[in-house]
């Protein structure tokens, strides 16, 4: 065994209680029972709101909340704070180590689609609705939020805006590491989001294919990431 997953198996011993509490504390007792969700050293700033998944078929260990992937990023454990809306998962889901989730507003939605992924540190700050499509993958340091929690006005007094939009995702999508993702962003699926980039617009009129840029713009087409396939082999010359 490798030390690599020597620290994951020891992180999810640890940590069984809580995954046991959590599951039985938010699901129906036919899927509690079964586990879906293992958390790794989780801390819990709130445990208010509903935990739903939605998935055709339920499993032992398909959601993993601050799973250890070993990424360049050290951030450690995972944090939950929802103080009162809904998180839907629709099938497999792993936020890596450092991750939080936060559900800020009774009526916030979040919902995460089957097959998604994060390398570490995932901060998802949702107070009004949040949408990732399925087969999405995240990089390390990557930041969602569908509020700016504040307000500005105008020199009159008037407001600017409201402070808030929904972010839609789309499927296949891969957001690199350091991205952040604002209030009204709608990301075209099969796209790719370059490292450190910020979106922050509807995007759904432009071309999928690779964006770049503070804020982000679309500077290729015809170009996406194959989920399945995207392996590097440092033997080529």
């Amino acid at each position: 065994m490798s030390l690599y997953q020597f620290r994951r198996k020891l992180s999810f011993l640890i940590s069984l209680p809580y995954s046991l509490f959590f599951n039985f504390y938010y699901l129906p007792f036919r899927q509690a029972i079964k586990m879906p969700i293992i958390l790794y050293s989780p801390h819990f700033w709130s445990l208010k709101g509903r935990v739903v998944i939605d998935a055709p078929q339920v499993r032992f260990g398909m959601i993993r909340l601050g799973l250890f992937n070993a990424s360049i990023n050290n951030e450690k454990g995972f944090v939950w704070m929802n103080e009162a809306g809904t998180v839907i998962f629709h099938g497999s889901f792993a936020a890596g180590s450092g991750s939080v989730i936060k559900i800020g507003h009774p009526r916030a939605v979040l919902e995460i689609g089957d097959n998604v992924s994060n390398a570490s540190s995932l901060k998802i700050d949702c107070h009004y609705r949040i949408n990732i499509g399925k087969r999405g993958k995240f990089g390390w340091g990557v930041i969602i939020m569908d509020s700016n929690l504040h307000r500005l006005k105008n020199s009159d007094g008037t407001w600017v805006g409201k402070g808030y939009d929904a972010v839609e995702i789309g499927e296949n999508s891969w957001i690199s590491s350091q991205c952040v993702i604002l209030p009204g962003t709608k990301f075209p699926p099969y796209s790719v989001c370059a490292l450190g980039s910020v979106l922050n617009r509807d995007y759904l009129n432009g071309e999928k294919g690779l964006y770049a840029g503070r804020p982000a713009k679309l500077i290729k087409t015809g170009i996406w990431k194959d989920m399945a396939d995207n392996t590097i082999d440092y033997n080529e010359i």
